[in-house]
């Protein structure tokens, strides 16, 4: 995809120095963030002396790992060539997958610990896992990048059924989570609503 020089154009569908300028600062900024989080979790890890945080750590380094990949990848696919056009979008395209399904893991690794162990959660974050990582392959089969020769330009194909179906199981491993959550802690709420919105924005952040 080309970069426009002129900062007013927004022809074609290359993208101008303004946006780019604009896309670059927001993706850094995302990296710093998942940089200061790999930083925070290895302070934990290395201060956790029950090890029992290690688990939890994991989860939390590859999905920050992934997204600063991600972001990386994110900016290279601006400036695709012909040659790469295919496989520069399908490496972005993985590594975008990686993250939701990592995070996805995060939260239901989270919920499953919040409700003591049961092993019902257990195998339902399982299968929403699984879920998830089928429209990862769906997607990245359908979902493809080619190259315009009429316009010399990289462009992205996304199919409409795999984004709304990974989408979807993003949604499903969130709501399924966050039930979890609070129906293991309604116990200890003594039906105070403000402690319930509380564990909502945790469990959604």
């Amino acid at each position: 995809m080309y970069v426009y020089s002129d900062a007013e154009d927004t022809s074609g569908s290359g993208i101008s120095v303004l946006n780019f300028l604009i896309i670059g600062a927001l993706c850094g900024f995302i990296i710093a963030i998942s940089v200061i989080g790999l930083l925070a979790t290895a302070v934990k890890l290395l201060q956790d002396k029950s090890g029992k945080f290690w688990i939890l750590g994991t989860f939390m380094s590859i999905f920050n790992v992934t997204c600063v990949v991600f972001m990386c990848l994110f900016i290279w696919c601006v400036e695709l060539s012909e040659s790469n056009c295919y496989g520069g979008y399908f490496v972005q395209n993985f590594f975008f997958h990686a993250f939701c399904v990592s995070f996805d893991s995060f939260i239901l690794y989270r919920a499953y610990g919040t409700c003591g162990w049961n092993q019902w959660v257990l195998l339902g974050s399982i299968v929403l896992v699984l879920h998830r990582i089928g429209w990862w392959a769906a997607d990245l089969k359908e979902s493809y990048g080619y190259w315009d020769s009429g316009i010399r330009t990289c462009g992205y194909y996304q199919n409409p059924n795999t984004a709304v179906g990974s989408n979807c199981a993003d949604i499903l491993a969130d709501v399924f989570s966050t039930a979890i959550s609070l129906g293991f802690n309604l116990q200890y709420l003594n039906t105070n609503w403000m402690n319930t919105l509380k564990i909502i924005i945790q469990e959604n952040s």
